[in-house]
């Protein structure tokens, strides 16, 4: 059996009742087997070439009914130790992934993990995921941990961000999800090592038509721009939201007008395809 096998096997006993508290009923605890649990990818495309230079992870979660929910919403009926195991049988399975695009010569810079503050705040955990990147011999810059600039629970903040500074030790890349949403002050942009800004489908909508919009899209990016940081459009639905978005400075994008979300073999399609395709029209790239 192969490592990726191996690793997938290991899925089928995340959900048990774990040592650590969760908030999971322990009496019922949920459970997915191995083959319900799929690792989908959501393509960045760079503003300035126009090829695929990131991609953000998405563990799918398949009920037998049919019905599939992301890790955000199986995540708080889950015991820590669970989230802790599916999150790490995750990065293995992206890191072959990751190897294996490397070896075809058409890997991505960055893949982009969105982690919840629990998981941030497990500080054992932030330094196995970084034992894994060693012992996969993948360099810490190419993951892109991404935390949400503010978390329900004020009173782990500290926490959070202990784990955040685990992982920028470390080398790896942060990033803030959903910027200007939240309450992080300049004190906690300045304090951490964040190399980018995720700015969300909130300010992102109608953006190509609606001022209000355009202005509050132009002001969060010159705060970006101010403090060194790079910046990625997401929640893209349509050809003219991604030109405008391009247009004013962006580094990249992502969302349905972009790319779909996609399974690795798809992915393996785009990533040897963009090889031989035809450089974008230019109202899709940046000029200048």
């Amino acid at each position: 059996m192969g490592y990726a096998a191996r690793a997938l096997a290991q899925l089928g006993a995340l959900f048990r009742p774990g040592r650590r508290k969760g908030t999971s009923d322990p009496a019922n605890p949920p459970r997915f087997g191995p083959d319900q649990i799929d690792l989908q990818f959501e393509p960045q495309l760079c503003c300035d070439t126009g090829r695929v230079s990131g991609l953000r992870l998405l563990p799918q979660f398949r009920q037998v009914d049919g019905r599939v929910h992301g890790l955000a919403e199986v995540a708080p009926i889950l015991t820590d130790e669970a989230l802790s195991d599916c999150i790490m049988a995750g990065l293995r399975l992206a890191l072959v992934a990751l190897r294996r695009w490397d070896r075809l010569g058409v890997g991505p810079d960055v893949l982009t993990l969105a982690l919840p503050d629990r998981a941030l705040a497990d500080a054992f955990l932030m330094q196995e995921l970084v034992w894994e990147l060693d012992r996969k011999c993948v360099e810490p810059a190419r993951i892109e941990v991404e935390f949400a600039e503010t978390g329900d629970d004020q009173a782990a903040r500290g926490h959070v961000l202990e784990g955040v500074r685990i992982l920028a030790r470390a080398g790896c890349r942060i990033a803030i999800g959903e910027f200007g949403t939240g309450s992080a002050g300049p004190s906690v942009l300045r304090s951490l090592p964040i190399h980018r800004v995720r700015i969300g489908r909130l300010f992102v909508a109608g953006c190509d038509r609606d001022g209000a919009q355009q202005r509050m899209i132009l002001a969060l990016l010159a705060l970006a721009e101010h403090l060194g940081l790079d910046s990625l459009a997401d929640g893209v639905v349509s050809v003219e939201e991604r030109s405008f978005l391009t247009q004013i400075g962006f580094g990249a994008v992502q969302g349905m007008g972009v790319l779909p979300v996609m399974a690795a073999p798809a992915i393996d399609d785009i990533l040897l395809g963009q090889r031989e395709r035809a450089p974008l029209p230019a109202h899709l790239l940046r000029i200048g």
